[in-house]
């Protein structure tokens, strides 16, 4: 009769499973959201709200665990990924959490981190300081066993029997290929977009330009003849101004148009091209 009730258990098992990625992303969806309100809260401009903080930062997570956890059965990130919590702690899985389970996750989530903020006694702080480093180590020990699993994504919910599957018995593997393959696209995108913020600074910008410049004025320069400066034609506003940064010119130096340069400026825009060079004024001046 065991045998037969532990058999039904496991075809139950099978039938809400879901992927350990979902249930991981599931987890960091809802840890961005809380860091994404929190830093909110932070910017809060009023002295008065943000001494309150803390509290304000609990009052937010308790509205949002009762819209989601205890109404529907699962928070926003597992909502996002037709995931819900199943309580495990029977023989049979039930699809929803009992009254410990819910009371004993809004100790963890919401209660606990309040402390963490509000405790001002030295000793008090320093046993919170303790058991948070003890949780977190067994949180990494269960980690590694839902890895194994893949039951229980949290020490919490390990001990409190908490298991994460599908929505729907129903739920088809369509989905889970379905999110694995936008899963992959975002996980490219974040590749390339790192590897453009790598390659991009290494770009000499400028000297692409100068190339540029000097290729089309190369092309056109038969049709159209260069037009010299003169540093006849150079007024009193020209001697107030370097051209590139638009101040008063420091160290001011010329290069035989009517502008005037800082020599900062002007050996800066040389250095970063030294095969093209500087131009000025697009008129053919060259250093």
């Amino acid at each position: 009769m065991m045998a037969e009730g532990m058999d039904t258990k496991a075809v139950r098992m099978d039938t809400i499973y879901s992927l350990r990625v979902n249930q991981i992303d599931s987890k960091s969806l809802d840890s961005e959201l809380n860091a994404m309100i929190e830093t909110k809260v932070n910017d809060l401009e009023s002295d008065a709200l943000r001494g309150l903080s803390p509290e304000v930062m609990a009052f937010i997570k308790a509205y949002i665990w009762m819209n989601t956890v205890h109404r529907k059965g699962s928070s926003i990130g597992q909502a996002l990924l037709e995931l819900k919590y199943y309580d495990l702690s029977d023989n049979t899985i039930v699809g929803h959490l009992n009254a410990y389970q819910k009371s004993a996750m809004v100790c963890t989530q919401i209660v606990f981190p309040w402390l963490q903020q509000r405790v001002n006694s030295h000793r008090i702080g320093h046993y919170i300081h303790i058991i948070d480093n003890l949780y977190k180590t067994c949180d990494l020990i269960n980690g590694l066993i839902f890895l194994y699993n893949g039951k229980y994504r949290t020490c919490w919910e390990a001990v409190m029997r908490m298991g994460t599957g599908v929505q729907s018995d129903h739920h088809n593997w369509s989905h889970n290929e379905l999110y694995l393959e936008i899963m992959n696209r975002e996980l490219l995108w974040h590749t390339f977009a790192q590897l453009l913020s790598f390659v991009l600074p290494l770009i000499n910008w400028y000297r692409l330009k100068n190339s540029c410049v000097n290729t089309f004025r190369s092309l056109i320069s038969s049709s159209r003849p260069t037009i010299e400066s003169n540093i006849g034609l150079r007024v009193s506003n020209d001697l107030n101004n370097c051209v590139i940064c638009n101040e008063w010119p420091i160290n001011g130096h010329e290069i035989g148009c009517r502008h005037v340069f800082c020599y900062y400026c002007l050996m800066s825009n040389f250095m970063s091209d030294p095969m093209n060079g500087f131009t000025s004024d697009n008129k053919g001046i060259d250093l």
